[in-house]
């Protein structure tokens, strides 16, 4: 039954996601692949096709996901009585991080699916060259998942565990700690090149020094810090919860 709940406030945050992705979608199928037979070049080419475009939509939609569930039912002074029924707090938590990240990832392997598609069809050769060997298209649009799902659950743990703490407006403050860490970042290696802070994306791809493209050093590494660092969130906000008094 609380999985309903969850379905009815973001079903059509749902639906219209996977609208507008489609649209543009679309659009990139019509205006920016190549015509068939014409083969992407690099890695880049695909990286900056299926990744750069979709940052900004990804991020927007784990930004709204994370604002629905016990968040909410806080904000709108129902928590009290949702905490009444004959379950654990966790239980309220994890399901609401299970299901909002499942319609995430419903969304991102359905948006890289297509554009697969579309470049498998203007394509004549489907591995992709990097230094060391050839690589699958398909194993590198599954890293891009990969690198999406680290992104949206970064953003959508973040800005659930903020409507917890501070409810209405946590939404706010979620946004205003992803632009605030960008901002320092940004600071940080102008005064200090040397100094290197990790990106809010995953760098999949790294130019070697004989100059071809490889995969970024310590990918594995990197991937499994990020998916800990996102378990945090939820971790936190099932903290908070059992640790608080809701009124």
């Amino acid at each position: 039954m609380y999985l309903w709940k969850y379905w009815r406030e973001s079903r059509v945050t749902f639906a219209v996601s996977l609208l507008l992705v489609g649209l543009m979608l679309w659009i990139v199928l019509k205006m920016v692949l190549p015509p068939r037979g014409q083969a992407l070049q690099t890695t880049a080419d695909i990286s900056l096709l299926a990744g750069s475009l979709l940052v900004v939509p990804f991020s927007f939609l784990a930004w709204r996901f994370g604002s629905f569930g016990v968040g909410r039912d806080l904000g709108e002074r129902s928590g009290s009585y949702l905490f009444t029924r004959p379950r654990r707090r966790a239980f309220f938590v994890w399901n609401d991080w299970g299901f909002g990240m499942a319609q995430l990832l419903a969304v991102v392997v359905a948006a890289y699916a297509v554009i697969a598609f579309g470049i498998y069809r203007a394509t004549t050769d489907h591995v992709v060259h990097i230094a060391g060997g050839a690589v699958s298209m398909y194993s590198i649009f599954g890293l891009h998942i990969v690198a999406a799902m680290l992104l949206t659950g970064l953003i959508f743990g973040l800005t659930y565990l903020c409507s917890v703490l501070i409810r209405s407006r946590g939404l706010m403050l979620s946004v205003g700690v992803l632009l605030t860490y960008s901002i320092v970042k940004a600071v940080i290696e102008y005064r200090w090149p040397g100094v290197k802070l990790p990106g809010l994306t995953l760098t999949e791809f790294n130019q070697n020094p004989t100059g071809n493209i490889a995969f970024a050093s310590n990918l594995g590494l990197s991937i499994a810090l990020r998916a800990g660092v996102a378990l945090l969130f939820p971790i936190a906000a099932q903290w908070l919860l059992q640790t608080r008094d809701i009124d």
